[in-house]
């Protein structure tokens, strides 16, 4: 099996997206900030540090490395075609965003280049959709926990990046 059909393939994807998120996400909002003030929403949430911003990362690439052990373990690629599936989804958002702000936004350039590598991985994994149903169920709890678990994240990273501000002022004496 090639490596482009394993289950780690997907971990793999997912990191390289968000390196390119991590590294230009402070930057952009940072640049952009005048533009991003005339928005409603409050693109990658509040955070505006890489560090913290990185820790909901690592959350999310330890869920995708858990997915890939028990999905290796048991075999089950209607659990793996699911999960991708969500991964694949959140790409609309990167390109939605990127029209709406009209330039560049953090994520896009990987979406972009990872979709055509995600499209055959979603085909051969489908072709493993015996039961119809079962994988509507799986897609019907992942999807809607994958979007839940990063609606958290950004809600949680912005006071992961407060208690990093207070770490890097030292102790109080």
């Amino acid at each position: 099996m090639s490596l482009i059909m394993t289950y780690w393939f997907l971990p793999i994807l997912f990191i390289i997206h968000d390196f390119e998120e991590i590294i230009m996400m402070p930057l952009w909002k940072q640049r952009e900030a005048r533009k991003l003030e005339k928005f409603k929403i409050r693109f990658f949430g509040a955070v505006t540090d890489g560090s913290a911003f990185s820790i909901g990362v690592l959350e999310e690439l330890l869920l995708l490395v858990l997915v890939a052990l028990y999905c290796q373990a048991s075999g089950n690629q209607l659990f793996y075609l699911a999960v991708l599936a969500g991964y694949s989804l959140h790409f609309i958002p990167h390109y939605l965003i990127c029209f709406s702000f009209k330039g560049y936004v953090p994520g896009v350039v990987t979406a972009l280049i990872e979709l055509p590598l995600v499209i055959p991985m979603l085909l051969h994994y489908g072709q493993a959709v015996t039961s119809p149903g079962l994988f509507l169920l799986y897609l019907v709890i992942v999807v809607p926990l994958i979007f839940l678990n990063v609606i958290w994240l950004h809600g949680l990273m912005p006071k992961i990046q407060v208690f990093f501000e207070q770490y890097k002022q030292g102790p109080r004496d």
